[in-house]
């Protein structure tokens, strides 16, 4: 019986071994594809068939606006990161959190934060890992 398990556990191994070379293989190989060689996109409409290349190009005159953005990533307040903010009054304030990147964030026509706390105000305990509850002034910081 023992044998029978080791048998199986090598051949599993084998096997995930086999599966993760040809992933990392093709992924590495797959830049090495020309351009001729892919597939031409499609578009699949109402049961008809369209190739991209027979469609006209359409030709426009005006410039297409730019837009200039910034993220921002996991914002997660754990609880040190809660007790920097507090101020004397019982108030919080996180401007500093963004103090070096301000001018930035501003600077842009788009900034998009991931919101990684729940802002679940003072009606819940503040709390850090695993149950975040961060206060809401933490939001405002950001604006």
């Amino acid at each position: 019986m023992k044998h029978h398990t080791v048998l199986k556990v090598l051949i599993g191994s084998a096997a995930f071994g086999v599966f993760v070379f040809a992933v990392n293989f093709t992924k590495l190989h797959e830049s090495e594809i020309t351009p001729s060689a892919r597939p031409n996109p499609v578009i699949v409409q109402t049961g008809s068939i369209v190739n991209l290349e027979d469609l006209p190009e359409e030709e426009t005159e005006e410039e297409l606006p730019e837009v200039e953005l910034v993220m921002i990533g996991d914002m997660l307040m754990h609880e040190n990161v809660i007790a920097s903010g507090y101020q004397p009054d019982g108030s919080y304030n996180f401007d500093h959190l963004f103090a070096h990147v301000k001018e930035k964030i501003e600077a842009v026509d788009l900034a998009i934060v991931n919101q990684e706390t729940i802002l679940g105000g003072d009606e819940f305990a503040y709390t850090g890992y695993p149950a975040f509850n961060s206060p809401t002034e933490c939001s405002c910081a950001v604006k």
